[in-house]
């Protein structure tokens, strides 16, 4: 890559994150970031917090990416593990969230994961300008109508802005794949790109036109676009539910002080098939129900195992 960076675009997942530049000269560049103990580098960067209970020495209380994996690790999970947090972005009910004490904010979550973002762009590509593309989802995850995306929009935009970026372009992310391909056609095509993510997958119907075509400014119209929120994140839940839950005591029983065998409750483990909703778990009201229901349990090792994990 050669010459001043003249644009930037950033995807911001729930799952991994990336930020790319393009030159002067055209050429285009993926960050690199250093990753954790499984890989040595890697394009794209983990979209995770971690709030540790306990730093030692000159270590920060907050880590991000793949060093908050290794941290959360080396800690004994002693401390607050936070992912998902682009689930959270049209939740009406998500106001703010404590944090050993401390009062968080979705933006003040979502800042310090795009600061490392630009932070690693700048340290490879230098400058950068104050105008940003930032791919979006058709619909957010859990929003059920246009005001909820706004909200998700407005949400991400500021926590963009406390980055450092100043003008911001939302653009769907199914466009890009679009886009990329329409680079290799040679004929007018219509296509269904389809965008499978963390949280969400989208669907659009996109008219292409090749380059050599001669509205080279209209290469793609989009048709028809939408989404659903069922993705990765539910792959994940299917299975925690399956292979994870059932070692947890997931099916088994517990028998109350009036002598009765009931089923252990679900919604242990619903909680937990949705890794951003894992951590409420750790309220003190529901570990004092989780230890009661250990001593109750017909399968105590198994609750013992499930109480470890939270």
């Amino acid at each position: 890559m050669s010459g001043r960076v003249r644009a930037v675009g950033l995807d911001f997942g729930t799952t991994n994150s990336a930020i790319a530049s393009v030159a002067e000269d055209g050429s285009v560049a993926l960050a690199n970031f250093p990753a954790g103990r499984e890989r040595a580098r890697s394009e794209t960067m983990r979209s995770i917090l971690f709030f540790a209970a306990d730093p030692h020495g000159d270590e920060p209380r907050r880590s991000v990416g793949d060093e908050a994996i290794d941290r959360y690790i080396a800690s004994g999970a002693n401390g607050r593990l936070i992912q998902s947090l682009k689930s959270f972005l049209a939740d009406r009910l998500f106001d703010e969230t404590n944090i050993m004490g401390d009062y968080y904010s979705l933006e003040d979550l979502l800042t310090p994961i795009l600061k490392r973002l630009r932070k690693v762009a700048e340290d490879q590509f230098g400058e950068l300008p104050p105008h940003v593309v930032v791919g979006r989802p058709v619909h957010f995850s859990s929003a059920q109508d246009d005001a909820d995306d706004q909200r998700a929009t407005k949400r991400l935009e500021a926590a963009i802005r406390r980055a450092g970026w100043k003008e911001i372009t939302f653009e769907f992310e199914p466009v890009a794949a679009a886009y990329h391909y329409a680079s290799t056609i040679a004929r007018e095509e219509l296509i269904l790109v389809a965008d499978f993510g963390g949280g969400t997958s989208d669907f659009s119907i996109v008219r292409l036109r090749p380059p050599t075509a001669a509205c080279t400014h209209n290469r793609y119209e989009i048709l028809a676009n939408d989404g659903v929120a069922i993705a990765g994140d539910a792959f994940d839940g299917e299975v925690v539910r399956r292979l994870v839950a059932p070692e947890l005591g997931r099916g088994s029983q517990y028998r109350t002080p009036y002598g009765q065998v009931l089923p252990m409750p679900t919604w242990f483990y619903a909680q937990m098939e949705r890794w951003h909703f894992l951590s409420f778990l750790k309220a003190p009201t529901t570990m004092n129900k989780l230890r009661d229901l250990e001593h109750q349990a017909l399968a105590p090792d198994k609750i013992r195992a499930l109480v470890h994990i939270v």
